[in-house]
């Protein structure tokens, strides 16, 4: 990520094998960046079914989606319901979990469309007891 002007970008880009592997070369190519405004972006994460990146905004304590091909902002969620927003994953039913840093837990959303919901933490998934 490269910061400009207040800004942080995003840089996609396609790394082109030119030789064999035992004396690779490599060339990158510029492909887009993100002119959303974050604040100490951390994880990047593809939606399971591919139609959003999700992006931790760290200290704006939400994550943003960004359209994966042209890095366009299209929506955000858990802004004031999380701080120190940190990484992001999916389960197989699509549900995203969410390192919520500084409320030391784990939050749960179910994503619809272009929204998100709160349906838990980490308490509601399992408590262990070890002897």
């Amino acid at each position: 990520m490269i910061r400009l002007a207040g800004r942080f970008c995003i840089l996609m880009s396609c790394l082109v094998c030119a030789a064999p592997l035992s004396a690779a070369a490599f060339e990158a190519e510029f492909l887009a960046a993100s002119d959303a405004e974050m604040e100490n972006p951390h994880d990047l994460k593809l939606s399971p079914d591919g139609k959003y990146l999700f992006v931790s905004d760290v200290g704006n304590g939400r994550v943003i989606a960004l359209d994966p091909d042209s890095l366009e902002f299209l929506w955000a969620f858990g802004e004031g319901e999380q701080s120190g927003t940190h990484d992001i994953d999916f389960d197989a039913a699509g549900r995203a979990y969410v390192a919520d840093t500084r409320n030391n837990r784990v939050a749960i959303y179910e994503i619809d469309g272009t929204s998100a919901r709160l349906t838990g933490d980490e308490s509601n998934i399992l408590t262990v007891t070890v002897a």
